[in-house]
């Protein structure tokens, strides 16, 4: 990630927001919810997709295949809005 953006929570919402930017053209804030935010900050630590997976199956009772196929479209949510996370 080149830029630097963080998550922020106000009133229950959470913002992912770039803080790298000037102004001028103004990159709006990315709505997402707290597992968004949980896995944005996996990216962070260079997790791999494969961890974050495990991960979230360890925290929450859904089958792995609804867990994998969400985290990836989180994934690509989050590409089409910052650029590439993660090395290939």
């Amino acid at each position: 990630m080149e830029k630097q953006y963080i998550v922020k929570e106000a009133a229950g919402i959470f913002w992912l927001i770039d803080v790298s930017q000037e102004g001028v053209p103004y990159h709006e804030p990315l709505q997402i919810n707290e597992i968004g935010a949980d896995i944005f900050h996996m990216l962070q630590k260079h997790m791999k997709t494969n961890e974050i997976i495990d991960k979230l199956c360890e925290e929450y009772d859904a089958l792995r295949e609804v867990i994998a196929q969400d985290v990836q479209e989180f994934i690509d949510k989050l590409e089409g809005y910052i650029g590439k996370v993660q090395e290939a």
